[in-house]
């Protein structure tokens, strides 16, 4: 090699260099190799599946004491049809679930075959009278009915003293007739131990009787 000749390793003065070109490329072609294996990788999301399940419990509604309540069972026993209809016909309308009797025995029957939260019970019935019905579900002898289920007693006679005699019998509140609905709703608060027993499907109707 003559001296004039330039080495590869001595480029003259102001000419590229072939090999410092490679040098440089090398590097940048590899930062560029990384930015594209790294870049889509947010956007794989492998949690993504998930997410759903963070949100999910804002979703499910929070018990609150402001609900409005369920509907109630309640069993009227009434030898009057009229009245019974009536009766049964306003507590279905304030969206309870209504069943008639036709005097104790009947009632007895019914409270074994299916349970009630609630007995509107007449104390003068043929048969068997109030007191009587209620003295057995008290004492346990009605079978499959629950011996604390509120029964409130249901006359046409009011008398001074009633109230506490048919409280004696195992009754947990009265009711003189001709009844109120006014009255009806009130009597039927006390005894399910509740001030609000309009359920969220006739709100409109039972929540107006004050």
């Amino acid at each position: 090699m003559s001296p004039d000749t330039p080495s590869p390793e001595s480029p003259s003065p102001g000419s590229p260099s072939p090999v410092a070109d490679d040098r440089v490329a090398v590097p940048r072609q590899r930062v560029a190799t990384r930015k594209s294996r790294l870049t889509p990788a947010p956007l794989s999301l492998p949690d993504a599946p998930d997410a759903p399940d963070s949100t999910g419990p804002a979703d499910v509604p929070k018990p609150s004491g402001a609900a409005p309540p369920r509907r109630v069972r309640i069993l009227v026993a009434e030898d009057d049809e009229v009245n019974m209809r009536a009766l049964v016909g306003i507590l279905e309308k304030w969206g309870h679930a209504a069943t008639g009797a036709e005097n104790g025995l009947e009632a007895l029957g019914h409270a074994a075959r299916s349970p009630f939260d609630l007995i509107l019970m007449d104390v003068q019935m043929p048969v068997m009278d109030g007191v009587e019905a209620t003295r057995r579900i008290r004492s346990g002898e009605a079978g499959g009915v629950d011996p604390h289920i509120p029964i409130v007693a249901m006359t046409a006679y009011a008398m001074s003293g009633d109230r506490e005699a048919f409280l004696a019998a195992g009754m947990d509140d009265y009711l003189a007739k001709p009844m109120d609905v006014s009255s009806l709703r009130r009597v039927i608060s006390r005894a399910l131990g509740r001030d609000d027993i309009c359920p969220g499907s006739a709100r409109s109707d039972c929540a107006r009787v004050e």
